[in-house]
């Protein structure tokens, strides 16, 4: 299953390819193990998000994005995860209370 988000701002590649949208697939464990590799947090995320690209984006790839179009590929694979609490209305989370 993948994701389609739509950039903002789109970017030109190294390549010459100009980017409007990024398709993410859903990330595995494999995925992870091999993002960790990676000897800090900002190197492991960058690599993690290039390697679920179907465009097969490098890290310097993600590097060039604006700010706003990575925040919404952030916010897109923390709702993948389920790393998001969902919230209601008033914005306080939702869920049962024990």
């Amino acid at each position: 299953m993948e994701t389609t988000i739509k950039l903002q701002y789109p970017v030109k590649l190294a390549s010459g390819k100009v980017l409007a949208e990024i398709n993410l697939r859903r990330p595995k464990v494999r995925d992870l193990k091999n993002a960790q590799k990676n000897t800090d947090a900002e190197a492991q995320e960058l690599a993690l998000l290039a390697s679920l690209t179907a465009e097969k984006l490098t890290t310097e790839d993600l590097e060039e994005l604006d700010l706003a179009d990575y925040a919404n590929i952030q916010q897109t694979f923390q709702a993948m995860v389920g790393s998001k609490k969902p919230t209601n209305a008033d914005g306080g989370v939702t869920g049962k209370v024990v």
